[in-house]
């Protein structure tokens, strides 16, 4: 198994705990570089049965995963890959080693298609096993209660999660957005009191390189009285990997709190779907040309499914849907579009079984 990006590392980590002893190498970088020379992942995969890799959602991002790659398919060895997302099958920075691809394991019907069309492969070898992290979404292992107790969320608010991309020009833009689109219903509707949860990327650049660097802009835009100085608007800076415990939360864990997702370019949308919370997706010119980059299209398939609500730029528009939804609720066509493309497996790990029968059928015997 070799994986660079967050996701697919964390959704490998359960597949090997589920076959524990029958997996040999396990390479996967949590948003990180693999921790091994080029040429010994190439040389640990030549004996192997099969190569699972992931698709790392940047072309920065892949070398690790293209060698595996290449490897394996020069001593013989069954590829498979693991689309984490939509529309991830068509990511470009794979076109080089789309014909040494044997299976593939995808999210979506949708996904299926363009595995044919872009790697042709047969349909006895494209299976919809869906992702084992959105997935646990249908499972959360704390509650509203729980979450607005721990962090001291008051009766009269409203809490909306931001959910972080890895790179700040996306997640920073939006929390931007969410501070203006509050000053315009401090006026517009008085005693609609928020409070966001900032939940960044464990792989943020910015957060990386400085723990404080988030809460101090914020901080500018919610206490200088020059900017915005918001008396409707509290915000709290998570991260899974946060130093400090009362700034350690995952996304997973807010999620069955939150009364609305605000995010970009995030799968936490589908965990919302999971869960039936509505979601917003706030789209800037950099996030749409991060999109091409990643997928080749700048149609996001989240609010195509119509499981989330497109925003493009306008922060007076997000400040009128964030009102609406969070006056009226889902609507009933977001609600109808959750239950069709998230609905709920006959039981938690079906996900992880699923690419594991799969990965036995595909490995060369």
């Amino acid at each position: 198994m070799v994986a660079r990006d967050t996701a697919p590392s964390s959704a490998f980590k359960l597949v090997a705990e589920k076959l524990a002893g029958e997996v040999k190498t396990y390479l996967a970088g949590g948003g990180k570089s693999v921790l091994l020379p080029i040429e010994e992942i190439a040389s640990s995969i030549r004996d192997a049965d099969v190569l699972l890799s992931g698709m790392s959602s940047a072309p920065e991002l892949v070398k690790e995963e293209i060698v595996a790659i290449s490897a394996a398919h020069d001593a013989n060895v069954p590829v498979v890959l693991y689309a984490d997302t939509h529309n991830s099958v068509r990511r470009p920075h794979f076109e080089s080693v789309r014909n040494k691809v044997s299976a593939m394991f995808v999210v979506s019907k949708k996904e299926a298609e363009d595995a044919r069309k872009f790697f042709a492969l047969s349909e006895d070898r494209i299976i919809l096993s869906g992702n084992p992290l959105v997935e646990n979404a249908h499972f959360p292992k704390t509650t509203r209660e729980e979450v607005r107790k721990r962090f001291g969320v008051r009766d009269d608010e409203k809490i909306i999660l931001s959910s972080g991309y890895k790179f700040p020009s996306i997640t920073l833009p939006t929390l931007i957005a969410l501070v203006d689109a509050a000053a315009i219903l401090e006026k517009r509707a008085p005693g609609l009191n928020l409070f966001v949860f900032a939940s960044l990327h464990p792989g943020d650049d910015a957060w990386v390189a400085d723990k404080s660097v988030y809460n101090r802009i914020l901080d500018y835009f919610l206490n200088c009285k020059d900017v915005a100085d918001l008396n409707n608007l509290r915000i709290k800076v998570t991260c899974s990997k946060a130093e400090k415990a009362e700034d350690k939360a995952t996304t997973a864990e807010l999620l069955p709190a939150t009364d609305l997702l605000v995010t970009t370019l995030s799968t936490s949308d589908e965990e919302a779907a999971c869960q039936r919370i509505p979601a917003i997706e706030f789209f800037t010119g950099l996030a749409m040309s991060r999109m091409e980059k990643n997928f080749s299209t700048r149609k996001w398939e989240k609010c195509e499914q119509g499981v989330a609500a497109a925003v493009y730029y306008d922060t007076g528009e997000l400040a009128l849907l964030i009102e609406n939804i969070l006056s009226n609720g889902v609507s009933p066509s977001m609600r109808l579009a959750q239950e069709t493309h998230y609905p709920k497996p006959p039981y938690q790990g079906y996900a992880v079984d699923k690419i594991i029968e799969g990965l036995k059928r595909i490995a060369k015997n």
